[in-house]
């Protein structure tokens, strides 16, 4: 039993997606487990960051989130600047401060917010050191984004250390922070669009059309929801500043622009495979959620909390199972994965962000905020009972990640 277990930790700690990739999936249930409990119980999370609700989005960004976040950027930074692997020591480094910082969000309540704050800086200087030199030093300057986006980062997570300290307000930074996985959401589904769709192109012998995500496109839907996002962080900071109407014309502007990136999708039927589907469906959900927003600030009478959810549930759900599939499996040196679960995946988060909205009406809010726990826990459990098998253990013959 200890030879396997062994065996196995090896496996996992020797890549990053591997260790950072089931991390991020364990967290996805376990958390929002956590979550569920403290609702129907009142008591639980109570002591967490800030309180339960920003102890909530507090660990699908810190927690979850940044989780996946590690384990692309330390595989995809090797393919994308010819950087080196990082090492076994830096992986588990990272991974005991990331569980650490978990431990202390839920406990902040207790011993004050310093611990957490040590650990998350820890952890962000580390993942910096390894990351930022190679992509600065990039020639081609193509992946700077997330070099930007990296940076930006540790920008909020200062914001909101100091909002912590202080007893201000968490939210707004929180709220920032999540526009801000949005953006680099969308850095790395061009990158991965353009590989997996023209992948399915050349299975198929389709050598007459290319997918190719046109940049004037992306860069319209980036920078108009960075602005949308320094306007609302701006907003809430000082009230009174930026009126509702100024955020909510910017937040219908960001889902046009979303919108319009569906344009780079004309591309066939034969090419709605699993995977080509819920890439296509990662900016339509964006849509919706800033949409929402947009609506609910111009006094449409939609509850905030649901745009909110569509990115947080929608978006950010989506694209980490996504990401976390395709990756898992092509850097384990497996083809796709084509079976039947991660459509199903995918529509439980559907209907886990429907669920959702449908709490905000009043009715039973308890039920259908249980329900769209339950759905979102099942897709990330489904995702690890398939990914499990191949994340921990190595094919006869390979080497490396």
């Amino acid at each position: 039993m200890l030879s396997w277990m062994q065996q196995r930790l090896e496996v996992i700690s020797g890549c990053a997606f591997r260790s950072f990739f089931l991390l991020s999936a364990a967290a996805a249930v376990l958390l929002i487990g956590l979550w569920l409990g403290f609702l129907h119980s009142g008591r639980g999370i109570a002591f967490g960051v800030a309180g339960p609700f920003a102890w909530h989005l507090h660990e699908m960004l810190w927690g979850l989130s940044l989780a996946a976040l590690i384990g692309f950027l330390l595989t995809a930074l090797p393919e994308f600047v010819k950087a080196s692997e990082p090492p076994r020591r830096l992986i588990v480094l990272l991974a005991l401060l990331w569980l650490a910082g978990r431990l202390a969000a839920l406990t902040a309540g207790w011993l004050g917010y310093w611990p957490l704050l040590l650990l998350h800086w820890a952890l962000l200087l580390l993942l910096c050191r390894w990351v930022l030199p190679p992509l600065w030093r990039d020639p081609r300057r193509r992946h700077r984004g997330f070099l930007w986006g990296l940076l930006l980062l540790c920008v909020l997570r200062l914001g909101l250390d100091q909002a912590l300290l202080r007893g201000a307000p968490a939210m707004p930074w929180l709220h920032a922070t999540l526009h801000l996985f949005m953006l680099l959401i969308l850095l790395a589904h061009g990158r991965i669009s353009l590989r997996i769709v023209n992948r399915h192109l050349d299975a198929l012998q389709i050598t007459e059309r290319r997918f190719l995500p046109r940049p004037p496109l992306r860069h319209l839907a980036t920078s108009l929801i960075a602005l949308y996002a320094l306007v609302q962080l701006l907003a809430s900071l000082v009230p009174g500043l930026l009126s509702p109407a100024l955020q909510g014309w910017l937040a219908l502007a960001a889902a046009a622009a979303l919108l319009n990136l569906l344009n780079d999708w004309r591309i066939g039927r034969e090419l709605w495979q699993p995977h080509v589907i819920l890439l296509f469906a990662l900016p339509l959900c964006m849509a919706v959620g800033y949409g929402l927003l947009g609506f609910a600030q111009l006094g449409a009478g939609i509850a905030l909390s649901a745009g909110w959810h569509w990115l947080g549930i929608a978006a950010l759900g989506l694209s980490l199972l996504v990401v976390m599939s395709i990756a898992g499996r092509l850097h384990s040196g497996l083809d796709l994965d084509r079976r039947a679960w991660l459509p199903v995946a995918g529509l439980l988060l559907l209907g886990s962000v429907l669920a959702r909205s449908l709490s905000t009406l009043g009715h039973d809010w308890l039920f259908w905020i249980s329900l769209s726990a339950c759905a979102w826990m099942l897709a990330f459990a489904c995702w690890a009972v398939w990914l499990w098998p191949v994340l921990t253990r190595l094919r006869p013959g390979q080497q490396g990640c």
